[in-house]
């Protein structure tokens, strides 16, 4: 497994234990319906934030390992896109996809 799969799925792993601490905490009455709903969408947020920062960091990684590569693939574009500029605006993979 690649080390950005397994720190996706720990991410992931994160997340779902988080959820279930907050599912408790509500289930207990120590939070109100909109203190637990505004925690959760931190909890999201902060979530997707790590997430974009992953790929981020892998993009860039892969561009890096491309810089000077003179094989099959080197210039090879995404959308009009070489890798180190994918990696400065990785959402240029998927056009229309909000950040």
């Amino acid at each position: 497994m690649s080390a950005y799969s397994t720190a996706l799925r720990a991410l992931s792993e994160r997340l779902d234990s988080e959820l279930a601490l907050l599912r408790q905490r509500e289930h207990a009455e120590a939070l109100s319906v909109v203190e637990a709903a505004t925690e959760r969408c931190r909890i999201l947020q902060r979530h997707l934030d790590a997430c974009q920062e992953l790929r981020r960091q892998h993009l860039q990684r892969l561009a890096d390992s491309y810089d000077g590569h003179q094989g099959p693939l080197s210039g090879v574009e995404q959308n009009g896109r070489t890798p180190a500029a994918l990696a400065k605006s990785p959402d240029a993979l998927w056009p229309g996809t909000p950040t």
